[in-house]
């Protein structure tokens, strides 16, 4: 059984700036529940863009065998709380095998 290394991000525009302490928030209870459950994310991160301070995204990095590919409630969840603060954008991505041929 292969795995498969994804990557969810969930990314908020934010209609203020002070929603920033939102995402900070969310992110450490994010975290905080990951480190518990080894079943879940291997690796969790925060990222703000550099030009706009509204611009934020959290990347949830998975390991799956060979399932369906889907969003997680996880991250389906992260983006409901973030629709409140801005515009979203919940994706899925998935490590290609074409880099070996590079």
């Amino acid at each position: 059984m292969s795995e498969k290394k994804l990557v969810e991000v969930i990314s908020v525009r934010l209609s203020e700036p002070s929603h920033k302490q939102t995402v900070l928030e969310t992110f450490k209870q994010v975290k905080t529940n990951i480190d518990k459950d080894p079943n879940l994310s291997k690796r969790t991160e925060l990222y703000n863009n550099t030009k706009n301070e509204t611009d934020w995204s959290i990347y949830l990095h998975w390991e799956k065998h060979d399932q369906a590919q889907t969003k997680t409630m996880l991250g389906i969840s992260i983006a409901e709380e973030f629709r409140s603060l801005g515009l979203v954008n919940h994706s899925l991505w998935q490590k290609s095998n074409d880099e070996t041929n590079l």
